[in-house]
């Protein structure tokens, strides 16, 4: 990746025109439909995966970031082994929030956001606004994503690494942007 990034090529200057506001007011009319909905699903008294608290607890237990090994499976028991880099990001909401159930749950909602984000910007470079607009709200409002979105499982951290991985990628193959090809791999190297 490093080498064919620093590569010069000749190519013509590609423009991908930015969001436009309309994009964006779409995107802020389905995150504000979609994090009521979460917040409320979350607020089900019988509705909690076990994993969530298990990795929560992880979190809120990290040591001092200097005290961390970097490249082994954090914590040292199975159960909950994922990346430290999850629960680094994580515990921020502890302690903006304390130990609470929504802490658990609202720290995973910038990776829902991102996900959202990416994936009607995926599908508005690929297809058209249209086909966005309805993937971003299948995503909004699938009961399925509805269930284990409004939890706070470790694996939507990784949906949204895979969704911006999958992004650039077809961009990189599509435009051959030296951008693309960075963002491709800084991504993957983050991808869990």
């Amino acid at each position: 990746f490093i080498t064919a990034a620093t590569k010069t090529k000749q190519h013509k200057h590609i423009h991908i025109p930015p969001l436009s506001s309309i994009d964006w007011l779409i995107l802020g009319i389905l995150s504000s439909v979609a994090l009521p909905l979460l917040l409320l699903y979350s607020h089900i008294p019988s509705h909690f995966f076990q994993d969530e608290f298990i990795s929560a607890y992880t979190s809120y237990m990290l040591p001092a970031i200097s005290n961390l090994d970097w490249f082994a499976a954090y914590p040292g028991w199975w159960v909950s082994q994922f990346p430290v880099l999850f629960f680094i990001l994580q515990k921020p909401f502890f302690l903006l929030f304390g130990p609470t159930v929504d802490a658990i749950r609202i720290s995973v909602w910038p990776y829902y956001l991102g996900t959202l984000v990416y994936l009607y910007v995926l599908a508005l470079r690929f297809f058209s606004r249209r086909v966005a607009i309805f993937s971003s709200f299948a995503c909004v409002f699938l009961a399925a994503n509805l269930y284990l979105w409004s939890t706070g499982v470790h694996f939507i951290s990784s949906t949204f690494f895979y969704i911006a991985f999958l992004y650039h990628l077809l961009m990189l193959l599509r435009y051959e942007r030296p951008i693309d090809l960075w963002a491709t791999g800084i991504i993957l190297g983050l991808s869990y």
